[in-house]
């Protein structure tokens, strides 16, 4: 049972991580769009 928890923790945090990179990485490409039209 307590490793089923530890699972699907484990699993969120995966998602999770996903996302924050894919958002960092859009983020990163949004500040590069908008620092190439300012300059």
């Amino acid at each position: 049972m307590r490793h089923k928890l530890l699972v699907q923790y484990l699993n969120k945090g995966t998602i999770f991580f996903e996302c924050m990179i894919m958002l960092e990485s859009f983020s990163t490409r949004l500040w590069l769009c908008c620092l190439s039209i300012s300059l």
